[in-house]
């Protein structure tokens, strides 16, 4: 299958989507930030949509100080498949969960990018934080169709 698909314009069918404008596209509200579980996040492409490209995961609400937890975001589940947020990851800078404060929020580091039709992808972390804590995952995407 050819990568150079068509954009759906700005408009078209109601989508709005362009590429050069990323969109969330998941989401999974109170990850449990201390198993290294598999956990799921489902993703909500726009119509028509069957190819996107990882743009950014950004981590945020955080219910405690995250000092210990580490991992990645995959295509697949064990760990496999495409990782879009290495297993080294670290989730430290989230220090507070109050808004207008630092460490309430950060962006993930994305690998190399790399052309995906998957439509769940999936938090697992290597290093869980030791003591029950959440945070709150959002994914955002180049979406082609």
């Amino acid at each position: 299958m050819p990568l150079h698909r068509s954009i759906i314009p700005i408009g078209s069918g109601g989508t709005g989507v362009a590429l050069g404008a990323p969109v969330m596209v998941g989401r999974l509200i109170g990850a449990n930030m201390n198993t290294t579980d598999d956990q799921a996040i489902p993703l909500t492409l726009p119509s028509g949509v069957t190819l996107w490209m990882p743009f950014q995961v950004r981590v945020l609400n955080a219910s405690a100080s995250l000092t210990t937890a580490a991992g990645g975001v995959y295509s697949t589940t064990a760990k496999g498949g495409f990782a879009m947020v290495p297993n080294t990851q670290a989730y430290s800078t989230l220090t507070a969960a109050a808004v207008n404060s630092a460490g309430s929020g950060m962006a993930c580091t994305i690998t190399a990018t790399a052309v995906l039709n998957v439509t769940t992808v999936y938090l697992s972390l290597t290093t869980p934080q030791g003591a029950a804590a959440t945070a709150d995952f959002y994914v955002f995407a180049y979406p082609f169709a």
